[in-house]
């Protein structure tokens, strides 16, 4: 199954309240979810995650993420690779 914000956000409900750290704002990337605090996109990191980036290496390029944001989204990729 071909990743999506759509199929990441339904997976994220289900291993964390996802409001408390994804929002989206027609003012900011035009209403593309975002890390809550950043311009962050969830495609922005879904595409990563896809491309093989670890969790160390985006923190690296994004310190601004933490390491609790970025385990639950990991977590929530790996359950939708398994729908």
């Amino acid at each position: 199954m071909p990743l999506s914000s759509g199929n990441f956000t339904k997976n994220l409900s289900n291993t964390m309240n996802w409001k408390q750290h994804i929002h989206s704002d027609t003012s900011v990337l035009l209403g593309k979810p975002v890390i809550k605090g950043t311009r962050i996109s969830v495609e922005l990191l879904l595409e990563l995650y896809k491309n093989g980036w670890s969790n160390e290496m985006i923190l690296e390029s994004y310190p601004n993420l933490s390491n609790e944001i970025l385990n639950l989204m990991a977590n929530s990729l790996s359950l939708s690779k398994n729908l």
